[in-house]
């Protein structure tokens, strides 16, 4: 790889950073199966949700109805509409009603 490229991991810190940056920390949980889920509150009033897994399986996490949950945004800042579950993986991904 030449000098001074970004590799994945870099450009996902970058993305990381932007999500984390002005947000406030409200609450982590560590669930049995190693799925982290960890609620920030955002300036504009908004709540999202930062979610992977830290066994390195993919986990599978169903989506409430009448969440109010309608996307989510991955670590290469792509935007996908959720639909009833979601799969995630070592990769956090930040689900909200809308994303930064």
């Amino acid at each position: 790889m030449p000098t001074g490229q970004v590799t994945a991991p870099g450009e996902a810190y970058g993305v990381i950073e932007d999500w984390l940056i002005g947000a406030t920390l409200a609450d982590c949980q560590l669930y049995q199966n190693g799925l982290w889920v960890c609620e920030l509150q955002r300036p504009e009033n908004e709540n999202t949700w930062m979610i992977w897994s830290s066994t390195g399986d993919d986990i599978t996490v169903p989506i409430p109805p009448g969440s109010g949950l309608s996307s989510y945004r991955d670590w290469q800042n792509n935007v996908v509409a959720l639909s009833t579950t979601l799969t995630v993986g070592q990769m956090p991904v930040l689900l909200g009603d809308s994303t930064p």
